[in-house]
């Protein structure tokens, strides 16, 4: 049940109970409908688990969690059943407890900053909810886009080992996302633009930096559309932050500040639900669908408006994304939170039916991988056992100690399977699967799926030695074990024409 950048196992909270803004709200645009508010949303898992000596000398993972990676979903209904069931009485569901990981990814993101890291944003600190800051142990600084942490709060600042973890989740996310967005190239010799989607967006700020970067290989003169997925619960509370934040705002109107709140005339609609934005001067979207509704759509009722709103999801993304354009598809530890049946079911429709047409697909999943990558250096390429080692499972018992549960994760342990699940689904079907008369176009397809202790041990010597005095890393045999349980995977489509 994924989603962009979280940990599940450091609940920070956010303000996603606060009544959604009405401040700019507006109807939805013509030929949306009447579509609801929750659009699922999934966390991902980021980095993974902080590390801690344990037992006779072995390293275990400990509670507090790594945000290297989250995911999310969202959901598309008024009615609160429409992205699974909501808590009852106070009692967390596990929808609930995914939702509640959102902002752990943030937070890991504002360490790794606050230590030197990586470097200083104007976008990151605006996204940080005041709930969210205040109980996780951060202090906004107001005028200067930055956020710092709590001296009396031991959770503020995360442990070096999660920092360099956070480091290589972005920085090599950041880096294939702009190498994907620089060398499509044109399209037949016509228009440059390009489009990314991100299921499970969450809090993710990538669209602010991208826009406001002064890098000609990848900044925003080649987007045309951005499009983010999530649960209803955390585009509002995004919109909330955007609403209030003339940095979040203004690359929204392609450079104009806005007033504040934003309003229908500054080009940005928002629902008035507030859990839905269009920004038709820049191309971002914010969408709240429940990715297992693009999966598994449910049947139309008409019973009432709420209940038929799930089964409008692949028509809303639809609406919003342009297949004609070269895309870049992002997933950061969405697949890990869906069951392998829906991750597949997600993959195939978006792949070979949404995007079928587009002439160049890049699809770059930050996952986690609970066999490690030291059984994949062993095992042989077309071995797919889904292996499980000790420092995995102990990560699985922490989870489940938060309601937290990771199917697709489990049964996709290696970074080989990774790789191969990539394969299957941005490869053109057999003949015989083809509905009706259609064909299909032959296309180049490529995939790979690198551990981040394999992306560790890649970095250039002098980054790898600047990062380890930052905080005075020395606990290397940990941080190996630790990289070797999450990957990032790679696919691409290139249309034969």
């Amino acid at each position: 049940m994924p989603a962009p950048l979280r940990d599940p196992l450091d609940f920070a909270g956010d303000d996603g109970g606060q009544d959604a803004q009405q401040h700019g709200a507006v109807p939805r645009p013509q030929g949306q409908g009447d579509r609801g508010a929750s659009r699922g949303a999934a966390t991902g898992l980021s980095l993974g688990l902080a590390c801690s000596k344990g037992g006779a000398g072995r390293m275990q993972p400990g509670l507090l969690a790594l945000n290297l990676g989250a995911s999310r979903k969202a959901s598309l209904s008024v009615s609160p059943s429409a992205s699974g069931p909501s808590s009852i009485a106070g009692t967390p569901t596990p929808d609930d407890a995914v939702r509640s990981t959102d902002s752990d990814a943030l937070l890991s993101r504002l360490s790794a900053i606050a230590a030197g890291y990586l470097p200083p944003n104007a976008f990151s600190a605006e996204l940080l909810s005041a709930a969210s800051s205040a109980q996780a142990g951060w202090k906004l600084v107001p005028g200067s886009h930055a956020a710092v942490p709590v001296a009396s709060h031991v959770a503020a600042r995360r442990p070096p080992l999660i920092n360099v973890g956070t480091y290589l989740r972005c920085t090599c996310m950041d880096k294939r996302v702009r190498a994907s967005l620089a060398s499509s190239g044109s399209v037949k010799g016509k228009r440059k633009g390009k489009q990314v989607i991100s299921l499970g967006a969450g809090s993710d700020d990538r669209f602010w930096r991208l826009a406001a970067s002064t890098d000609p290989s990848g900044n925003s003169q080649h987007l045309e559309r951005y499009v983010e997925v999530d649960f209803p619960q955390l585009t509002a509370s995004k919109i909330r932050s955007i609403s209030r934040s003339a940095a979040l705002a203004t690359p929204l109107t392609n450079g104009a500040t806005p007033p504040l709140p934003l309003t229908q005339e500054t080009g940005v609609q928002i629902t008035m639900d507030g859990t839905e934005l269009h920004a038709a001067r820049s191309g971002y979207h914010l969408l709240p669908i429940d990715l297992r509704h693009l999966a598994h759509p449910p049947p139309h009722s008409s019973s009432s408006s709420s209940d038929t709103a799930p089964s409008e999801a692949r028509a809303v993304l639809r609406e919003a994304i342009d297949p004609s354009l070269p895309t870049v598809v992002l997933l950061e530890c969405v697949l890990s939170y869906l069951e392998p049946s829906t991750s597949d079911a997600l993959l195939g429709w978006l792949l070979r039916d949404l995007l079928r047409t587009c002439p160049h697909v890049a699809v770059l999943s930050y996952d986690i991988c609970l066999g490690g990558d030291l059984q994949q250096r062993s095992a042989s390429d077309g071995e797919q056992q889904a292996i499980v080692s000790e420092f995995g499972q102990v990560m699985l018992q922490n989870l489940r100690a938060r309601r937290l549960d990771i199917p697709g994760a489990k049964a996709t342990t290696l970074p080989h399977m990774h790789a191969e699940r990539l394969r299957r689904t941005l490869s053109p079907l057999p003949e015989r699967e083809l509905e009706g008369n259609k064909r299909e176009t032959p296309a180049e397809v490529s995939v790979q799926a690198t551990s981040l202790r394999s992306i560790w041990e890649g970095l250039d010597a002098g980054e790898r030695d600047r990062l380890s005095k930052v905080e005075g890393l020395d606990e290397v045999e940990e941080l190996n074990l630790l990289l070797s349980h999450y990957c990032i995977s790679e696919g691409r489509r290139i249309l034969c024409t």
